[in-house]
């Protein structure tokens, strides 16, 4: 079996600490500024894989532990489902609207202010592992960062470099550090490098593997071989391989183990981290979170598009995961919509950091100090689609499921969507071109396969109104865009390849 980073005793202490064995003089709850604050983002991480929202997982360890002492939030929204867009409202504090990014790879404006200036500004250090190519250094996703504390790769608990902050902190009580990572390990198409150990520690979870490791490697290469196909023209390139419906069955439970072994990576990843900072001692000095720029939708009836995130607002992609940690924060769940502009205003309200520019997130701070007095607000969770780059066009174009409801860099093609509670709320275009308003009861209906939007109800007619004054604001701001830097094509193909966008 493939070991973690770090000896089991660690995790141990981390999670000791985690249930709720702190060091005395700090109660649950009590604010104190914190010296190390950690915002560790991931990539196409669907939250109904993690066990603190769903029950039936038994693979996310590391996470369940985290939020015994933390804050889950139930109905964190996303802006977009691709990366680009979403890592720009979650270090900004704004949408598109603010930050001006409406597909990736591009290169965000020197103009923004971002989560890492706001606490350089208060006198943190900073440091970044940005290893997500659509918001990495490159990209200028690292503003405020030195050059020489800003690297490609991923955060690991064995990094000599994190390992030095550490090191400090222990030492110099009156040194702080803001730390931000992003990469992905669950980003279609699915790899799961840690599938045998994933097995051997779950194989409830590994049955299709474990009943013949032959035939699954079939479908594996079945599924990998034409991916985009099977992500956006499904029925004919089941059509075209001459499967039946048993068969796609099982490549599609063959790809959801997959899925779940990443999973399983990550969460080995996020505890081993864990367990470096509270061997350490500084876990009670530590403000930490955890989110995702999207979801990712696998394989269910109904769904436009399968085995991806960027194109059709599915509930799965926008309602991702999101938990906080650390001093003031009071164990629990929050049930309000919040979104990932609330991130940074939140995140800089809790470590008593002064934000400078106007955001358009809000900061729950308050709400997550004092729940008991401090209702969370009410706030629509604004979504849309995002713009297809040319490099993408020429390989998309050709799936007519999607080419029918998109065009190519066409501002006026954007869907849009707003969460109101459970229900949420679109504006979206049919596959024979006309445009339709529809709503849907996720609570009820969590796969969105009946249409609730009544134009008679007033309070759907609201939401409605105010979806359109979204998109007309999304225009707007992609009207108003300057010219920008932008990449080569063929850095721009580099780019979008290594994530499996293109083939």
């Amino acid at each position: 079996m493939i070991r973690s980073r770090i000896a089991p005793v660690v995790l141990a202490i981390a999670f000791a600490v985690l249930a709720g064995c702190a060091p005395a003089g700090r109660a649950p709850g009590t604010s104190t500024a914190p010296r190390l604050v950690l915002l560790y983002a991931t990539c196409s991480l669907s939250k109904d894989y993690l066990s603190p929202y769903n029950d039936g997982v038994a693979y996310t360890p590391s996470l369940a532990r985290f939020a015994q002492d933390g804050l889950v939030f139930d109905r964190h929204q996303t802006e977009s489902g691709q990366s680009g867009v979403s890592f720009a409202s979650l270090f900004t504090g704004t949408q598109a609207t603010g930050h001006g990014v409406f597909s990736h790879p591009a290169r965000l404006g020197d103009e923004q202010y971002m989560i890492g200036e706001a606490f350089r500004d208060a006198g943190y250090d900073l440091y970044g592992w940005l290893d997500h190519r659509m918001a990495s250094a490159e990209l200028n996703y690292a503003q405020g960062i030195s050059p020489s504390q800003a690297f490609d790769g991923r955060l690991s608990a064995d990094d000599k470099r994190f390992n030095q902050v550490l090191d400090r902190l222990e030492s110099d009580p009156d040194y702080r550090v803001f730390i931000v990572t992003n990469f992905t390990v669950t980003h279609s198409p699915y790899k799961a490098r840690l599938l045998g150990a994933f097995c051997r520690s779950h194989p409830d979870a590994c049955a299709v593997r474990e009943n013949d490791e032959d035939e699954f490697n079939r479908y594996r290469a079945l599924y990998r071989g034409a991916f985009l196909d099977w992500s956006y023209d499904f029925d004919d390139t089941a059509r075209g391989f001459d499967v039946g419906a048993e068969a796609v069955d099982t490549m599609s439970e063959v790809v959801e183990t997959l899925y779940e072994a990443s999973v399983f990576q990550l969460d080995r990843m996020f505890g081993a981290v864990l367990g470096e900072i509270a061997q350490r001692g500084l876990l009670d000095e530590s403000l930490i979170v955890f989110t995702a720029d999207h979801g990712e939708i696998l394989r269910r009836d109904g769904a436009l598009f399968n085995w991806s995130h960027g194109f059709q607002l599915a509930p799965e992609v926008l309602s991702v995961p999101m938990m906080l940690y650390g001093p003031g924060v009071v164990p629990g769940r929050y049930g309000a919509v919040s979104r990932s502009i609330d991130v940074f205003p939140t995140v800089a309200g809790l470590a008593g950091v002064e934000v400078r520019s106007a955001l358009e997130g809000e900061d729950l701070s308050e709400a997550i100090r004092r729940p008991a007095t401090v209702a969370p607000p009410e706030r629509l969770g604004y979504s849309h689609t995002s713009l297809f780059s040319d490099e993408v066009w020429q390989r998309y174009s050709r799936y007519e499921s999607l080419s029918s409801r998109f065009t190519q860099d066409d501002p006026e093609a954007i869907w849009v969507g707003a969460r109101q509670g459970d229900r949420m709320f679109k504006i979206r275009r049919r596959a024979d071109g006309k445009w339709e308003t529809v709503a849907f009861d996720l609570a009820s209906d969590p796969t969105e396969t009946v249409d609730i939007f009544d134009p008679a109800n007033a309070a759907h007619a609201e939401v409605a109104a105010a979806l359109r004054n979204y998109k007309s604001a999304l225009l707007a701001a992609h009207a108003k865009m300057p010219a920008k830097d932008m990449l080569d094509s063929e850095r721009r193909l580099e780019l979008l390849r290594s994530l499996g966008y293109v083939d």
